[in-house]
């Protein structure tokens, strides 16, 4: 047996094991824990295979899982691929193709509702096809440089060696997977950070520009902060910025804390709190904020690239429980949020529930004007999707 057929065997096991209970790179760490042998680069094909087969969305469903993974294989490989040479060697010689051609090639049908089933839901704007499609490719790792790091940055990339493209002024796109601990100084001079999520940055700084009043050190409330990604970003973006950072997590908190101490940053406070119950934290009473952002927990819809067992996992049902979270945050942070504030309300979801439909019923019911809103199209791009909607308090 080729190590081809048993890179093969061992996919098609963990796939017919895997029960969507945990993300799958948790899955892979716990089977790799059972096949100590396996090597870095055997690991590395492994996942690869399996991710394939994810990547088909439902259109592999009713395939035998092995046939399952070499087409995935072959839709997703974009140059020749020794796996496919030594188990498809008919397939081989078009690896370069068009998708269109391949799916001549391997006798099959793939429509954008398919490989994403739920295109109904969408958000306004947002091409299906193009969106469902770019699933097929394994999304780019992107990297922020830090005000003033730009040319530092891009030194020490060159003399690592590692290919980059910049996206504008401190945007630079990497390959999925490079290892970037021993070439930069991350979160000093880079940010680890999606494209889509950097262009956030550009809603942060049109604050400044709406406000008659913007003070030199605005109080900001990341409410939702996670490891801090877009604390940071405001922090480099609303220069004199006072920031209060909070998660319900106490594990992610530890996170963001390493973070900004990396970074050189000072928060004026880093709480932990269950935003979907009334805020009751003693640090909390009686503020008022210049600017909430709300990056509220979502499906993640817009980063399945990243994950996509969720293509074949997901359940429409998730998204009205989201809809209640959020607006159960939402209701219960506005309060500290001073007139003439702005809230900057966020989602890495495609689903117009989840946006466009949580927007409207902001102003509706809460009372507060839309200065900007849309989906940042990272299916074009070979980044994450996300929507973004800047809000104004009435004065």
């Amino acid at each position: 047996m080729s190590r081809y057929h048993a890179y093969l065997n061992t996919a098609s096991s963990f796939l017919g094991q895997y029960r969507a209970t945990e993300p799958f790179a948790s899955f892979l760490k716990k089977r790799w824990a059972e096949h100590k042998k396996a090597g870095s680069r055997d690991r590395k094909q492994i996942a690869g295979l399996c991710y394939a087969a994810f990547r088909l969305g439902g259109a592999g469903a009713l395939l035998p899982v092995e046939e399952r993974i070499c087409r995935g294989v072959f839709l997703c490989t974009s140059h020749p691929d020794p796996f496919l040479e030594a188990l498809r060697p008919a397939w081989h010689p078009y690896s370069t193709a068009t998708l269109e051609q391949k799916l001549v090639i391997c006798e099959a049908s793939l429509s954008p509702a398919d490989i994403f089933p739920w295109t109904h839901l969408l958000s306004d704007h947002i091409g299906a096809a193009s969106f469902a499609y770019s699933h097929l490719q394994q999304p780019a790792l992107f990297i922020r440089s830090r005000p003033g790091q730009a040319g530092a940055v891009q030194d020490r990339l060159e003399q690592a060696g590692i290919p980059y493209q910049q996206q504008g002024p401190g945007t630079f796109s990497l390959p999925s997977g490079t290892q970037l601990e021993n070439i930069l100084e991350l979160n000093r001079q880079a940010v680890v950070q999606d494209a889509s999520s950097q262009a956030l940055g550009e809603l942060m700084e049109r604050m400044r520009q709406e406000s008659a009043s913007w003070p030199a050190n605005a109080h900001v409330w990341d409410c939702c902060a996670a490891s801090g990604g877009k604390s940071i970003l405001a922090y480099d973006c609303l220069p004199g910025v006072v920031l209060t950072v909070s998660d319900v997590r106490s594990s992610i908190l530890h996170n963001l804390r390493q973070r900004f101490r990396e970074a050189g940053i000072q928060a004026g406070a880093v709480l932990e709190t269950d935003l979907s119950r009334p805020v009751t934290h003693p640090q909390l009473q009686g503020r008022l904020f210049d600017a909430i952002l709300a990056d509220v927990p979502c499906t993640g819809s817009g980063t399945w690239g990243r994950t996509p067992e969720q293509l074949c996992f997901f359940e429409e049902t998730a998204i009205p429980r989201y809809v209640h979270l959020q607006r159960q945050i939402l209701t219960h942070v506005l309060p500290f949020l001073r007139p003439g504030g702005f809230l900057l309300y966020s989602t890495c979801s495609v689903f117009r529930n989840e946006n466009e439909a949580q927007v409207a019923w902001l102003q509706e019911a809460c009372r507060l004007r839309v200065v900007q809103q849309g989906v940042i199209e990272g299916y074009r791009s070979g980044s994450d999707t996300m929507y973004g909607a800047l809000l104004q308090r009435e004065g």
